[in-house]
């Protein structure tokens, strides 16, 4: 698969019409970033980027479609300002624990978000999640949430909010996560309810 582009390549494949899946790619510069941005209402897949730079993550803000980066492990809090400016759903499968500054910043995506690698959230991340502009927010990488996680999250104001690997509930927990209209939680899902 193809590993490195030049920026000329890139510049040429922008111009796609249709989804691009450049997963090959082990990196990328700025003005290849910038170039790709461009690709505007597709899907640009970039799954095998292990790491950004800070500038990477600013050229993609202004990419206006879907963009997956489920190679990256992490993300730097100025990365994590500029993809939250990505128009468009958000998909970062690998990012396995964000900071709370993270959290508050994706708080103002206003399209999908999909984190389902992370696997714990602090109090502080659910309710910034919870007070965002989310329209569809995927967890699923959770296997468990505090009662206070449970009812900041019940108060998201996303379309849909999926929390399908929750194991374990409390009742109080199961309560409040059964209020918000999408929670993706199904009391006869695999969750057991203590």
């Amino acid at each position: 698969s193809l590993t490195e582009l030049s920026d000329a390549a890139a510049e040429s494949l922008a111009k796609h019409a249709g989804a691009l899946d450049l997963s090959g790619l082990e990196k990328l510069s700025a003005r290849q970033a910038e170039a790709l941005a461009s690709h505007a209402r597709w899907r640009l897949q970039l799954d095998g980027l292990t790491s950004i730079s800070d500038t990477v993550a600013k050229a993609f803000a202004t990419h206006a479609g879907q963009l997956t980066l489920n190679g990256l492990m992490a993300l730097s809090d100025a990365q994590a300002d500029a993809l939250a400016k990505h128009r468009g759903p958000l998909s970062l499968q690998g990012i396995r624990s964000l900071t709370d500054a993270q959290a508050k910043a994706f708080g103002t995506h206003a399209h999908g978000l999909f984190l389902d690698g992370l696997t714990a959230l602090s109090d502080a991340q659910a309710a910034a999640f919870a007070e965002s502009e989310i329209r569809w927010l995927s967890l699923n990488g959770l296997v468990h949430v505090s009662d206070t996680q449970a009812e900041a999250l019940s108060t998201c104001r996303c379309h849909s909010l999926r929390l399908d690997g929750l194991r374990t509930l409390s009742v109080a927990q199961a309560r409040a996560l059964a209020r918000h209209a999408s929670s993706g939680f199904d009391p006869a899902s695999k969750a057991s309810i203590l």
